[in-house]
This record gives structure tokens, C-alpha cells and sequence, in this order.
């Protein structure tokens, strides 16, 4: 084997990467409007940091993302995609929540 060629992954894995990041970012798309409209019905202004958490992120990942991306043929996830999947979902709502709060 020749070590100077870069090796590059399956093709599959790839894409499969590019399933889990678009999920989760559509996930954390609707956990910033779920946080805004639950501010809303609570009479509060939508303003500050972002409210949510990883550990919140993890868990919309088991809620919203794993069932989604069963429909599209992927089961289960590892270790790394899970947390792949959280930290997309986090950082995706915590920037839509920052370019749109009340200030």
C-alpha cells in the first residue's frame, strides 16, 4: 500500500455524514422556533443567550433525529455521528437564535 495517497472514505460514509448533518441542523432549525414560541406563549421576550443545552441537543437528537434518518435507511449511529448529530443540532439553533432574538 502506498502510504503517499490520501485515503478517503466510502463513498456511503460520506454521504451518510451528509444525512446526519442535514437531520440534525433541520432539528435544531425547529428547537430554536420551539424555544422562541414557548417564550412567546409565556408572555417573555426572545432575548440573551441561547437557552438550550448540549445535553438538550443530545436528546433532541433521540427524539427528532434518529427517528428521521431510520426513514431514510439508517438505524442505528456511533458513538461520533451521535455526537455529530448533537453538536450540529446545537449550533444550528443557537445561531438562528442569536440572529433572531429580541435584543
Amino acid at each position: 500500500m502506498n502510504d503517499d495517497i490520501p485515503m478517503r472514505p466510502p463513498v456511503g460514509l460520506e454521504a451518510r455524514r451528509t444525512l446526519v448533518e442535514r437531520t440534525s441542523s433541520s432539528a435544531g432549525e425547529v428547537w430554536a422556533r420551539w424555544w422562541r414560541a414557548e417564550l412567546e406563549r409565556q408572555g417573555r421576550a426572545a432575548a440573551g443567550g441561547w437557552p438550550g443545552t448540549l445535553s438538550e441537543a443530545r436528546a433532541r437528537v433521540l427524539e427528532a433525529v434518529l427517528p428521521d434518518l431510520k426513514k431514510h435507511g439508517i438505524g442505528e449511529l456511533s458513538f461520533d455521528e451521535r455526537e455529530l448529530a448533537a453538536k450540529t443540532v446545537y449550533a444550528t439553533a443557537r445561531r438562528r437564535w442569536l440572529s433572531h432574538r429580541e435584543r
